[in-house]
């Protein structure tokens, strides 16, 4: 048994100065809901956090994942990829692209701002758009 000098939080209480770990929120299924780990074209396990995924891009038969600070090549489809991540603030705007609605700068006419990158949004995919965002008029 670890004393209190090794641990500071021993007896169930926070000390001061000592960052308390939480429990993270778990889905329905009981999964983590604030992440995944994706599997790259070297077999690695990577962690992704959903507040970093800016965008998924199709590339032939892989998914490019666009994070804040890097993207990763994942060997699957980008639908694949779409419905195994199936996370209520991905929205699909174009056939190859899904976008972290949560990341979204600006719209402008057929076309979204994320990260100052400029993404398409076709017509069949804005109603979709438009009701998972909230617009002022």
């Amino acid at each position: 048994m670890e004393d209190a000098k090794n641990n500071p939080q021993a007896d169930g209480v926070p000390k001061e100065g000592v960052p308390v770990v939480r429990i993270d929120a778990q889905d329905a299924s009981g999964q983590l809901a604030d992440r995944c780990f994706l599997r790259t074209d070297n077999g690695r396990f990577e962690r992704v956090w959903f507040a970093d995924l800016l965008w998924l891009e199709a590339e032939r038969s892989y998914c490019r994942v666009v994070l804040r600070d890097r993207s990763i090549l994942f060997p699957e489809p980008l639908s694949n990829v779409y419905e195994k991540l199936a996370h209520p603030h991905l929205v699909r705007i174009h056939r190859s692209y899904v976008v972290n609605a949560t990341c979204i700068d600006a719209i402008d006419r057929n076309t979204l701002i994320v990260n100052g990158q400029l993404l398409p949004v076709s017509q069949l995919h804005q109603k979709a758009l438009f009701a998972k965002i909230r617009l002022l008029r």
